[in-house]
């Protein structure tokens, strides 16, 4: 994932296990299904959290 994104070397990408994924989109209330080719698509938001792992601020981007 980091390489298709070209994202930066200090950049960490979480790969959960799926049903830690689906829990943690419906806490977020993020939406996602697996497309045909292999991709996903998914609601685009930025969440803060806060060190107690709250919600501070929400935005779809």
């Amino acid at each position: 994932i980091a390489q298709r994104h070209r994202a930066p070397d200090d950049w960490r990408f979480l790969r959960p296990a799926e049903g830690d994924v689906r829990a943690l989109a419906n806490l977020l209330d993020v939406r996602y299904r697996f497309r045909e080719d292999g991709s996903i698509n998914h609601t685009s938001v930025l969440v803060l959290l806060d060190a107690d792992g709250r919600v501070r601020a929400r935005s779809e981007v």
